[in-house]
């Protein structure tokens, strides 16, 4: 059996729709706030706090939303790991992959693939991959591949979950 995978990893419908829920809910506080349901404060202190409670919820997603993008992640048989990002539609894989590694903190559960990678030339990147980024054959073919890639290297402390 091979663990090699290669694929378009997509941004996710799911993790968007959670952040755009809790982007609504930081900016319904900040109006319950600002018209004084929550809290006893002077009315100048409640649209203060208020505001900035908006203000911070449309921020969040406004940086969310720039940060969506489509990534490629390729692990060959031995288990190097190479990523790129795809900057067009009609391209189908990056014009260069950097190689990365793996690296502490990297979470690999069953349904969550959090991936922290550090470059050749030290660059920190995370991949959040979930069921709906990819397909369910290659959600799981990259899920072995990365355990598999993790249990290699014995300095490395990565959450396999349950």
């Amino acid at each position: 059996m091979s663990i090699a995978v290669s694929t378009r990893v997509y941004p996710s419908t799911i993790l968007r729709m959670m952040v755009a829920m809790l982007c609504a809910a930081v900016m319904m506080v900040g109006v319950l706030i600002a018209f004084g349901v929550i809290g006893h404060l002077p009315l100048i202190v409640n649209l203060l706090i208020g505001m900035v409670s908006i203000v911070f919820g449309i921020a969040a997603w406004r940086y969310y939303s720039r940060l969506r993008q489509v990534n490629y992640i390729s692990i060959s048989h031995l288990g190097q790991i190479r990523v790129g990002d795809i900057l067009s539609d009609t391209q189908t894989a990056p014009t260069q992959l950097d190689v990365a590694y793996l690296q502490s903190g990297s979470t690999l559960w069953s349904h969550l693939l959090l991936l922290r990678l550090r470059s050749d030339n030290g660059q920190m990147k995370t991949l959040i991959i979930l069921p709906d980024s990819v397909s369910e054959d290659v959600f799981r073919s990259l899920s072995v591949a990365l355990r598999w890639t993790a249990l290699r290297q014995p300095a490395l402390v990565v959450d396999h979950g349950i």
